[in-house]
């Protein structure tokens, strides 16, 4: 899978993002862009696309539909023949929108929606209305059914305290609406001083699965090792000179395999330090589950 954070931009400030709490991180990352450009984009899908495996999964450290270009972007990815995935907060999935990204035969689309209720909602997702959540997920299902469209869609919800009450609910709701819906773990990024109460999946360190299920690229064309790499200390080249293909079989990606392997994660880079690390299953993998049953 390679995750492309095509937009910095945001239209919301929620409590569980670290790019919304720790404002430095987009500074660090991204400098002063916000979107990324075109160019860069369609080498990402380039390379994707020669590989039918693969899936090209757009998110944002922000709002991905914010980017001026998204349609466009979309188009041009299952043009050359991209399994394309979509992580956005759904308030932007207007009807335009929605019939754009069907009429591109999208793959899968991840709605985040954290909540049951309207009050939980809105003190999660600060900015957003929950009234018109509802009503865009339901248009573009509809629109799917009525298109007889393949997209699979499924909603997402970070367990939390502030949702903890009505987890059951908000899991029976949403998974009503969309096809599937999943609860995900909180995660720190290292930078939130709490841990929402969060149930681990191991006591025990293991190797990570995330080296081994996707690559990261920013919105300046730099590829990362991980998403939870907040400050872009971890570099494998730019896009634009280096292949996706050459990061992912580097030495430095396979000596941080190694180490992992070993159980040595002191020396694995910026891996000693992860705190996140009992919350990543290789059980658990959303997007890929979702895209390997279409």
């Amino acid at each position: 899978m390679v995750i492309a954070g095509i937009s910095f931009a945001c239209n919301a400030k929620c409590i569980h993002c670290i790019y919304s709490k720790f404002p430095e991180t987009k500074k660090n990352v991204a400098g002063p862009n916000l979107f990324m450009k075109d160019n860069i984009f369609k080498k990402i899908a380039d390379e994707c696309s020669k590989h039918p495996w693969a899936l090209l999964r757009l998110v944002g450290f922000g709002e991905p539909m914010l980017h001026p270009n998204f349609i466009d972007l979309i188009s041009y990815a299952k043009k050359v023949g991209c399994n394309v995935g979509i992580i956005t907060n759904g308030s932007l999935l207007d009807e335009a929108k929605a019939k754009s990204l069907l009429e591109n035969d999208i793959d899968a689309l991840d709605i985040s929606v954290d909540a049951f209720s309207k009050e939980t909602y809105e003190k999660i997702r600060q900015g957003l209305d929950f009234d018109k959540l509802i009503a865009n997920v339901k248009r573009f299902v509809e629109l799917r059914n009525k298109l007889r469209k393949k997209t699979f869609i499924f909603c997402s919800i970070v367990e939390q305290e502030l949702v903890r009450h009505e987890l059951k609910e908000a899991l029976e709701f949403w998974g009503r609406i969309a096809d599937k819906v999943v609860s995900r773990k909180f995660l720190t990024f290292g930078l939130f001083h709490r841990d929402e109460n969060r149930v681990p999946y191991y006591s025990r360190r293991i190797p990570c699965f995330l080296l081994y299920d996707r690559i990261n690229i920013d919105v300046n064309g730099q590829i990362r090792l991980c998403g939870y790499d907040s400050f872009g200390k971890t570099d494998f080249g730019n896009i634009i000179s280096n292949s996706i293909e050459e990061a992912w079989h580097s030495d430095e990606l396979n000596r941080v395999r190694e180490c992992h392997q070993k159980g040595r994660f002191d020396q694995s880079g910026i891996c000693a330090d992860c705190q996140d690390w009992p919350f990543h299953s290789w059980q658990i993998n959303y997007m890929v589950d979702t895209f390997n049953k279409r």
